[in-house]
């Protein structure tokens, strides 16, 4: 259209510049739908992870307490830092 004078340089220019300022928030409400979508299924896993973890004693509090000095070899083999 440029090429046969139907649309100059600058209009073509505009029409981008509009088109541009469409597309835009499509593409936006098109990653917030996505990042809605993904922070369900999040909050579902997280919500199955702590209705397991309600029967479940805290073992930590009834873990016993090491009082004596740990003796022993530790060998690292095919370590490079």
């Amino acid at each position: 259209m440029i090429i046969n004078n139907e649309l100059s340089v600058g209009e073509f220019s505009a029409f981008i510049s509009y088109f541009n300022l469409l597309i835009t928030p499509i593409f936006i409400l098109g990653f917030i739908t996505s990042q809605i979508s993904r922070s369900t299924i999040s909050l579902q896993r997280i919500q199955e992870v702590i209705a397991d973890n309600k029967g479940e004693k805290n073992t930590l509090k009834e873990s016993k307490i090491i009082t004596k000095p740990i003796k022993g070899q530790i060998k690292f083999e095919n370590v490079f830092l």
